[in-house]
């Protein structure tokens, strides 16, 4: 018997045995999946949950939370922000904070230094947590955007190309299927020295994994609600979002019993709206992480539009790459609540 239960400790898989003293008999077995809290915790261990060493852990961690002021707060979230529960052009998505018209990227990334409209682009899996109203704080911002990248530009690139590169990134444009896509990135990956640790970090095979697994939760529940009310239309959850754990064995295995998040399907990388303006020239902006993959899309779509008369025979290279702001993508949450979210 064997247990595989959340992403990232999100639940704690937790079986037993019992009756092996009693040769005659067959052994019981038991298994529950625990939502990774104290409350959780402490209800199964009983009085005895606390410890010398864990009570010396957590002084030395509140000591260490004081120390890195983690609990300073940027400003106050009107509302929640989620990665994977509604549609990333829903005013209540993390994509729709950083690409939106008065989001992060145009608010607190953009060069006002730079006359040219600007195409910021963003990997979802850079934004690693859904942001949650009320106070916003520096423990936050590094739960929700923890990766230390700059912010790097091509300048200058025409309008027709840059209108093409976020359709490439997204398996979208004629060139490259979803598949072909996904093995250019692992060439990449593979062939022009992205160290493998940062590789897992974007988190794909991960990411698909778990979105897949968390999609079939809530549509099944959704299919089950609606066979038993007669309405195809969600309905309000009468417990907490969270976990529901389906397996191999009988009965319930989820320690607390959840309605199970929904899950809409994302793109692999969303971007600001180019102006309708009449400018030619757009600067094309990216974190320091997914420059190659941009590269690459860029590369592609000039060849899409070659016969453009501003864009002529140019294969862009790192060597156009240039820094866009000193800001790092870990900072920018911070700066954007203390300009937002103190009104």
């Amino acid at each position: 018997m064997s247990l595989a239960s959340g992403r990232y400790m999100e639940t704690l898989g937790w079986m037993s045995l019992s009756g092996l003293d009693n040769p005659g008999k067959k052994p019981k077995f038991s298994r529950r999946y625990l939502d990774a809290n104290r409350v959780t915790y402490q209800f199964h261990a009983g009085d005895k949950f606390d410890t010398i060493e864990g009570v010396q852990t957590t002084q030395k961690l509140t000591r260490a939370a004081e120390e890195f002021d983690i609990y300073h707060r940027f400003g106050v979230a009107p509302h929640s922000f989620f990665g994977y529960r509604v549609p990333s052009t829903s005013k209540e998505s993390l994509s729709y904070l950083f690409t939106g018209p008065d989001g992060v990227l145009e608010t607190v990334v953009k060069n006002p230094k730079r006359n040219n409209p600007m195409l910021g682009i963003v990997h979802t899996t850079a934004m690693r947590a859904d942001l949650y109203a009320g106070n916003f704080t520096s423990n936050d911002q590094f739960v929700t955007m923890p990766f230390n990248n700059s912010f790097q530009y091509v300048p200058d690139v025409p309008r027709v190309t840059a209108e093409e590169i976020l359709g490439i990134l997204n398996a979208g444009g004629p060139v490259r299927s979803k598949a072909q896509l996904s093995r250019l990135r692992r060439h990449l990956e593979t062939k022009e020295g992205i160290p493998r640790d940062q590789n897992f970090h974007l988190g794909h095979d991960v990411t698909d994994h778990y979105l897949n697994w968390m999609r079939l939760q809530f549509e099944d529940h959704h299919h089950q609600q609606s066979v038993l009310s007669g309405r195809s239309s969600p309905q309000i959850p009468s417990t907490s979002y969270g976990y529901v754990t389906k397996d191999q064995c009988p009965g319930y295995g989820d320690d607390v019993i959840h309605t199970p998040l929904p899950v809409v399907d994302q793109t692999e990388y969303v971007a600001t709206t180019i102006p309708n303006d009449s400018s030619d020239l757009i600067d094309v902006v990216f974190d320091s992480f997914t420059a190659k993959f941009v590269l690459t899309a860029l590369n592609e779509a000039r060849t899409l539009t070659i016969s453009s008369p501003t864009h002529g025979h140019k294969n862009y290279t790192m060597e156009d790459v240039e820094e866009y702001s000193p800001l790092k993508t870990n900072q920018i949450l911070g700066i954007y609540a203390q300009s937002k979210w103190n009104n």
